[in-house]
């Protein structure tokens, strides 16, 4: 699963689990392409807005 997708399944679902979150960083220390980088930056400004929510929970 690439940053992207990681970024749009949790845009589309509207929360990010811990677990999808691991997974993400687990992917930013290996890649290092500038649209992953702004999919990434764009993950972050939804979270910062309000429109992906964090949770602790088990879903994915």
């Amino acid at each position: 699963m690439s940053i992207r997708e990681v970024v749009q399944q949790a845009l589309t679902k509207g929360y990010l689990t811990k677990e999808t979150e691991k997974k993400l960083h687990l992917l930013l220390q290996t890649n290092d392409e500038m649209e992953d980088f702004n999919a990434f930056m764009k993950l972050q400004m939804a979270l910062i807005t309000g429109h992906v929510r964090p949770v602790s929970g088990g879903k994915s």
